[in-house]
């Protein structure tokens, strides 16, 4: 491996190269996620640092303007930082699964192939290649079991961001991008990343339809939203569909959940746009799935300030009653008709509030109890976690 060198130094080699750069949560000095479910985190120390009003765009917030980057590193220097890949194509080998030698025959891929950047993960490594001007899919569906690829605008934990290992990711000795260049997609290895509607020519989409889907009913932000997602997913590049219908898919139904869309057949109307791209059905209906079932257990806790001041802006009444899940907090039941009789049975319950930043206190009362609610009974109470200080301003 090279010698430790700091986070500032890399930045500097990185942003010289022109690299697209973020920050992520990092791992604390008990090998758990720095993020509010900590130990309970499924990505821990891999997933883009969250900062309402500041970053909340994930890879699309990322710069690689230096005095965006170096602001970002002198308020979070604990941070762990990921680049997009764009015009990379990053291998993630897993040897778990796959050994050491396994590139060499697996991927068709010779020594002389490998003479490009790598890091060393705590289980495996990243292979850096270029797409030279090429576009190929991150899909994994032709691969080997024990790889992944990233490309486009998918992204990669760059060194020397520790893992939940408690270890760090490195270049190896004399392959870091300082050693040698990123070698191109080697001819024999780009079969097994050429999107398939590349690879089969008798698969023609058609093309996308003419005017976006609107719906009757909805409020001006909701009406806004779903458009910009429409959009946002029509546009989608190849190499950045798929992940572009995941992160669509999961926006709108959060935005379902909350009650901002109803009657939208959401699933059909993204099936219909994915189809038009030229995304298979298969991949289609599991991706949709997975971002519904995403939704459901993320429910959306940040709305904008706008929201009260629009005169159609929707209402939203509290549940009746919450079901109670596996470890309800004291049986807060969250039946409350204004949220300071809601605030009163959070303390009764010994539930703790803290607030960061003033955002929440802009929405109308109902919303708020609406989404305290939602997170007691999913048993993830973010706002839970977020609300105290209001609590000495408001005197509730």
């Amino acid at each position: 491996m090279t010698k430790p060198r700091t986070t500032e130094y890399w930045l500097d080699v990185y942003l010289a190269q022109g690299r697209l750069l973020f920050p992520l949560h990092s791992i604390d000095d008990h090998g758990r996620c720095t993020c509010y479910r900590q130990g309970q985190c499924r990505y821990p120390g891999k997933h883009p640092l969250w900062v309402p009003g500041e970053l909340e765009q994930g890879v699309y917030d990322a710069s690689q303007n230096p005095s965006v980057v170096w602001g970002w590193q002198k308020r979070w220097p604990w941070a762990n930082w990921a680049v997009v890949a764009r015009e990379l194509v990053i291998v993630d080998q897993d040897f778990e699964v796959a050994d050491f030698r396994a590139p060499i025959e697996a991927l068709h891929l010779s020594a002389e192939d490998l003479r490009t950047p790598q890091v060393r993960t705590p289980r495996g490594r990243h292979i850096y290649f270029s797409s030279a001007g090429e576009q190929y899919s991150s899909s994994n569906a032709l691969l080997p079991d024990g790889y992944d690829v990233r490309t486009g605008f998918s992204y990669a934990v760059l060194p020397p961001s520790r893992h939940a290992s408690l270890q760090d990711y490195e270049w190896f000795v004399g392959l870091s991008v300082q050693d040698v260049s990123v070698q191109p997609v080697p001819e024999s290895f780009a079969l097994f990343l050429k999107p398939q509607i590349e690879r089969d020519e008798a698969i023609i989409p058609t093309p996308p339809p003419e005017a976006l889907f609107t719906a009757e009913g909805l409020s001006p932000y909701a009406a806004a939203a779903l458009e910009r997602e429409q959009s946002r997913l029509l546009n989608s590049r190849v190499g950045e569909r798929n992940q572009n219908l995941n992160a669509v898919s999961f926006s709108l139904f959060q935005l379902q959940d909350a009650g901002l869309l109803p009657g939208v057949d959401l699933a059909g109307l993204l099936t219909g746009i994915a189809l038009n791209l030229g995304l298979e059905g298969r991949e289609i209906a599991a991706t949709i799935k997975s971002a519904q079932l995403g939704a459901a257990k993320k429910p959306r806790t940040v709305w904008p300030a706008t929201m009260n001041k629009m005169k159609d802006a929707p209402t939203y009444s509290p549940p009746a009653k919450l079901e109670e899940s596996e470890n309800p907090p004291e049986k807060a039941a969250v039946e409350a008709s204004s949220v300071t009789s809601l605030w009163a049975q959070l303390r009764d319950a010994g539930i703790s509030l803290r607030l960061e930043g003033d955002t929440i206190w802009a929405w109308p009362k109902e919303l708020i109890t609406q989404q305290v609610a939602n997170c007691i009974r999913t048993n993830k109470p973010k706002l839970v976690r977020m609300l105290q200080a209001q609590e000495k301003r408001s005197g509730e």
